[in-house]
């Protein structure tokens, strides 16, 4: 499942729950695509445009870890 998220209520979520260790970079994205459910998702790719191309490539990409704590891998 993938869910794409824009809008401004939906990333202040994104950055004080799954991200929130990374909220220095908040300010650089406009929004998500969250892959898996979105209360755990695996794989969290961010994109500095609100309404990015189908065929954009992410800014940063984050992985979910077996601890439940996210990795940035990009």
């Amino acid at each position: 499942m993938q869910t794409f998220l824009n809008e401004t209520e939906d990333m202040d979520w994104l950055w004080s729950t799954h991200l929130k260790p990374f909220n220095t970079l908040r300010l650089d994205f406009k929004s998500v695509m969250l892959y898996g459910n979105e209360d755990c998702p695996t794989r969290i790719e961010l994109f500095p445009v609100k309404m990015p191309k189908f065929d954009a490539i992410p800014g940063k990409v984050f992985l979910l870890q077996e601890n439940g704590s996210y990795r940035k891998t990009k």
